[in-house]
Protein backbone atom coordinates (compact mmCIF):
# COMPACT_ATOMS: atom_id res chain seq x y z
CA UNK A 1 0.00 0.00 0.00
CA UNK A 2 1.28 3.41 -0.51
CA UNK A 3 -0.23 6.98 -0.74
CA UNK A 4 0.55 10.31 -2.33
CA UNK A 5 3.73 12.42 -1.08
CA UNK A 6 4.94 16.17 -1.88
CA UNK A 7 7.84 17.72 -1.13
CA UNK A 8 8.81 20.24 1.69
CA UNK A 9 11.52 21.77 3.05
CA UNK A 10 13.89 22.24 5.96
CA UNK A 11 10.20 24.35 6.86
CA UNK A 12 7.79 21.93 6.79
CA UNK A 13 6.68 23.77 3.71
CA UNK A 14 5.11 22.40 0.29
CA UNK A 15 8.00 23.37 -2.47
CA UNK A 16 6.20 22.29 -5.50
CA UNK A 17 7.27 18.23 -6.10
CA UNK A 18 4.15 16.00 -5.70
CA UNK A 19 3.57 12.15 -6.48
CA UNK A 20 0.22 11.21 -7.25
CA UNK A 21 -0.13 7.78 -9.01
CA UNK A 22 -3.11 5.91 -9.33
CA UNK A 23 -1.39 2.88 -10.29
CA UNK A 24 -2.58 -0.48 -8.39
CA UNK A 25 -3.07 -4.01 -8.75
CA UNK A 26 -0.45 -5.83 -10.39
CA UNK A 27 1.75 -3.67 -11.24
CA UNK A 28 5.06 -5.20 -11.83
CA UNK A 29 5.40 -4.65 -15.36
CA UNK A 30 4.51 -0.40 -14.85
CA UNK A 31 6.98 -0.47 -11.80
CA UNK A 32 9.73 -1.61 -14.19
CA UNK A 33 8.51 0.95 -16.66
CA UNK A 34 8.60 4.08 -13.76
CA UNK A 35 8.88 4.46 -10.27
CA UNK A 36 5.73 5.82 -9.27
CA UNK A 37 5.92 5.28 -5.90
CA UNK A 38 8.19 8.10 -5.89
CA UNK A 39 9.91 7.53 -2.61
CA UNK A 40 10.04 4.45 -0.14
CA UNK A 41 8.05 6.67 2.87
CA UNK A 42 5.03 6.60 1.01
CA UNK A 43 4.38 2.74 1.58
CA UNK A 44 3.35 0.31 3.67
CA UNK A 45 4.56 -2.88 3.91
CA UNK A 46 3.17 -5.45 5.87
CA UNK A 47 6.32 -7.79 7.82
CA UNK A 48 5.55 -11.11 6.02
CA UNK A 49 6.53 -9.38 2.54
CA UNK A 50 9.59 -8.92 4.03
CA UNK A 51 9.85 -12.65 5.03
CA UNK A 52 9.48 -13.57 1.76
CA UNK A 53 11.59 -11.30 -0.49
CA UNK A 54 13.86 -10.14 1.80
CA UNK A 55 15.06 -6.49 3.05
CA UNK A 56 16.73 -3.68 1.07
CA UNK A 57 20.25 -4.56 -1.49
CA UNK A 58 23.01 -3.85 0.71
CA UNK A 59 25.46 -5.18 -1.98
CA UNK A 60 24.76 -1.96 -4.42
CA UNK A 61 26.45 0.34 -2.33
CA UNK A 62 29.37 -1.75 -2.34
CA UNK A 63 29.74 -1.16 -6.25
CA UNK A 64 29.12 2.38 -5.71
CA UNK A 65 25.66 1.85 -7.68
CA UNK A 66 23.00 3.31 -4.54
CA UNK A 67 20.62 5.38 -4.97
CA UNK A 68 17.41 2.56 -6.15
CA UNK A 69 17.27 0.49 -3.72
CA UNK A 70 13.80 1.59 -3.07
CA UNK A 71 12.87 0.38 -6.71
CA UNK A 72 14.07 -2.35 -6.23
CA UNK A 73 13.00 -3.59 -3.31
CA UNK A 74 9.26 -2.51 -4.14
CA UNK A 75 9.98 -4.44 -7.62
CA UNK A 76 10.75 -7.68 -5.38
CA UNK A 77 7.25 -7.14 -3.19
CA UNK A 78 5.69 -6.62 -6.79
CA UNK A 79 6.25 -9.91 -8.17
CA UNK A 80 4.27 -12.17 -5.28
CA UNK A 81 1.44 -9.08 -4.11
CA UNK A 82 -0.88 -6.95 -5.38
CA UNK A 83 -0.43 -3.16 -4.67
CA UNK A 84 -3.48 -0.82 -3.36
CA UNK A 85 -3.06 3.52 -3.66
CA UNK A 86 -4.53 5.70 -0.65
CA UNK A 87 -5.24 8.42 -3.29
CA UNK A 88 -4.41 11.35 -0.22
CA UNK A 89 -1.14 12.87 0.45
CA UNK A 90 -0.36 11.73 3.88
CA UNK A 91 3.46 12.26 3.53
CA UNK A 92 5.85 15.04 3.31
CA UNK A 93 9.12 14.08 1.59
CA UNK A 94 11.98 16.48 2.49
CA UNK A 95 15.04 16.48 -0.31
CA UNK A 96 18.49 16.70 0.90
CA UNK A 97 21.20 17.92 -1.50
CA UNK A 98 23.63 16.02 0.54
CA UNK A 99 21.52 12.64 0.22
CA UNK A 100 22.39 9.58 -1.57
CA UNK A 101 20.37 10.32 -4.39
CA UNK A 102 21.96 13.43 -4.94
CA UNK A 103 24.85 11.01 -6.45
CA UNK A 104 23.62 10.75 -9.83
CA UNK A 105 26.19 8.76 -11.53
CA UNK A 106 26.19 6.15 -9.05
CA UNK A 107 21.94 6.29 -9.12
CA UNK A 108 21.94 6.14 -12.53
CA UNK A 109 24.34 2.92 -12.29
CA UNK A 110 21.84 1.69 -9.44
CA UNK A 111 18.91 2.12 -11.55
CA UNK A 112 21.04 -0.24 -14.85
CA UNK A 113 21.92 -2.65 -12.73
CA UNK A 114 18.59 -3.32 -11.21
CA UNK A 115 16.67 -3.45 -15.07
CA UNK A 116 19.71 -5.41 -16.01
CA UNK A 117 18.33 -8.19 -13.20
CA UNK A 118 14.75 -7.70 -13.94
CA UNK A 119 15.86 -8.39 -17.71
CA UNK A 120 17.46 -11.52 -16.97
CA UNK A 121 14.70 -12.81 -14.37
CA UNK A 122 11.86 -11.74 -16.86
CA UNK A 123 12.65 -12.22 -20.91
CA UNK A 124 9.07 -12.20 -21.41
CA UNK A 125 9.12 -8.48 -20.60
CA UNK A 126 9.32 -6.20 -24.33
CA UNK A 127 13.12 -4.57 -24.71
CA UNK A 128 11.11 -1.35 -24.96
CA UNK A 129 9.98 -1.14 -21.34
CA UNK A 130 13.74 -1.10 -20.56
CA UNK A 131 14.43 2.17 -23.03
CA UNK A 132 11.30 3.74 -21.97
CA UNK A 133 12.23 3.23 -17.96
CA UNK A 134 15.93 4.60 -19.10
CA UNK A 135 14.30 7.62 -20.38
CA UNK A 136 11.92 8.44 -17.52
CA UNK A 137 14.65 7.83 -15.27
CA UNK A 138 16.91 10.14 -17.07
CA UNK A 139 14.63 13.23 -17.01
CA UNK A 140 14.61 12.42 -13.64
CA UNK A 141 18.18 13.03 -12.78
CA UNK A 142 18.30 16.30 -15.26
CA UNK A 143 15.29 17.84 -13.20
CA UNK A 144 17.52 17.03 -10.29
CA UNK A 145 20.77 18.24 -11.59
CA UNK A 146 18.57 21.19 -12.97
CA UNK A 147 17.14 21.93 -9.29
CA UNK A 148 21.57 21.64 -7.89
CA UNK A 149 22.62 24.28 -10.41
CA UNK A 150 24.39 21.73 -11.96
CA UNK A 151 22.92 22.77 -15.76
CA UNK A 152 26.16 20.82 -18.39
CA UNK A 153 24.71 17.98 -16.41
CA UNK A 154 21.25 18.68 -16.73
CA UNK A 155 21.92 18.86 -20.50
CA UNK A 156 23.94 15.74 -20.26
CA UNK A 157 21.13 13.32 -18.85
CA UNK A 158 18.42 14.88 -21.48
CA UNK A 159 20.70 13.92 -24.16
CA UNK A 160 20.92 10.12 -22.56
CA UNK A 161 16.86 10.40 -22.42
CA UNK A 162 16.56 11.36 -26.21
CA UNK A 163 18.66 8.05 -27.22
CA UNK A 164 16.34 5.75 -25.26
CA UNK A 165 12.92 7.20 -26.33
CA UNK A 166 12.45 9.68 -28.56
CA UNK A 167 8.71 10.13 -29.08
CA UNK A 168 7.85 10.40 -25.51
CA UNK A 169 10.93 13.10 -24.85
CA UNK A 170 9.84 15.33 -27.84
CA UNK A 171 6.71 15.05 -25.95
CA UNK A 172 7.75 16.16 -22.64
CA UNK A 173 7.61 19.80 -21.88
CA UNK A 174 10.10 20.00 -19.49
CA UNK A 175 12.34 18.41 -21.44
CA UNK A 176 12.46 22.16 -23.67
CA UNK A 177 12.01 23.99 -20.38
CA UNK A 178 15.84 22.35 -19.21
CA UNK A 179 17.30 22.67 -22.00
CA UNK A 180 16.68 26.01 -22.98
CA UNK A 181 17.51 27.19 -19.50
CA UNK A 182 20.34 25.30 -19.01
CA UNK A 183 21.93 26.10 -22.16
CA UNK A 184 21.19 30.37 -20.98
CA UNK A 185 22.84 29.12 -17.43
CA UNK A 186 25.73 28.17 -18.94
CA UNK A 187 26.45 30.73 -21.26
CA UNK A 188 25.23 34.08 -18.90
CA UNK A 189 26.44 32.79 -15.42
CA UNK A 190 30.10 32.34 -14.87
CA UNK A 191 31.34 28.87 -13.54
CA UNK A 192 31.38 28.11 -9.87
CA UNK A 193 34.58 26.42 -7.64
CA UNK A 194 32.15 23.80 -7.40
CA UNK A 195 30.41 23.44 -10.55
CA UNK A 196 27.17 23.65 -8.89
CA UNK A 197 24.82 26.36 -7.66
CA UNK A 198 22.25 25.45 -5.12
CA UNK A 199 18.82 27.12 -5.61
CA UNK A 200 17.16 28.56 -2.65
CA UNK A 201 13.58 27.68 -2.38
CA UNK A 202 11.73 31.64 -3.84
CA UNK A 203 9.29 33.14 -1.39
CA UNK A 204 6.38 32.08 -4.08
CA UNK A 205 7.43 28.04 -4.04
CA UNK A 206 7.03 28.60 0.10
CA UNK A 207 3.67 29.67 -0.78
CA UNK A 208 2.23 26.31 -2.15
CA UNK A 209 -0.69 24.70 -1.19
CA UNK A 210 -2.44 21.77 -1.69
CA UNK A 211 -4.83 23.29 -3.34
CA UNK A 212 -2.59 24.52 -5.80
CA UNK A 213 -1.25 21.07 -6.68
CA UNK A 214 -4.25 19.45 -7.24
CA UNK A 215 -4.56 22.43 -9.80
CA UNK A 216 -1.69 21.59 -11.27
CA UNK A 217 -2.40 17.97 -11.22
CA UNK A 218 -5.27 18.20 -13.58
CA UNK A 219 -3.04 20.72 -15.67
CA UNK A 220 -0.66 17.63 -15.87
CA UNK A 221 -2.74 14.99 -16.81
CA UNK A 222 -4.08 17.01 -20.31
CA UNK A 223 0.09 16.98 -21.62
CA UNK A 224 0.38 14.88 -24.49
CA UNK A 225 3.46 13.14 -22.91
CA UNK A 226 0.73 12.52 -19.66
CA UNK A 227 -1.47 11.71 -22.56
CA UNK A 228 1.04 9.22 -24.10
CA UNK A 229 1.85 8.05 -21.19
CA UNK A 230 -1.49 6.56 -19.62
CA UNK A 231 -1.97 4.63 -23.44
CA UNK A 232 1.31 3.31 -21.83
CA UNK A 233 0.10 2.09 -18.72
CA UNK A 234 -2.68 0.86 -20.21
CA UNK A 235 -1.14 -1.44 -22.47
CA UNK A 236 1.38 -2.40 -19.63
CA UNK A 237 -2.24 -3.62 -17.90
CA UNK A 238 -1.95 -6.56 -20.19
CA UNK A 239 1.56 -7.72 -19.69
CA UNK A 240 2.06 -10.19 -16.59
CA UNK A 241 5.18 -11.37 -14.38
CA UNK A 242 5.43 -14.95 -14.94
Amino acid sequence: MYSRSVDINEKDLLIGGFYNSTIEGEVYTALVYKYFIGNASSSLIRRVCFAKVGGYNCKLKLENAQGCEDWQLHLRIAEHYQFKVVPKYLVGYRPIASSMSSNYAATAKSHSLIMADVRQQHPEIPRSIYRWSGSNFYIYLAVKSNRSGNYRSTLSWLYRSLKEDLLMALLRHNFYLLSIESILKIIVLPPTESGLELKQASESSEETTLARIETRTKAHRRLPSQVYEIMRFNSLGNLKSK
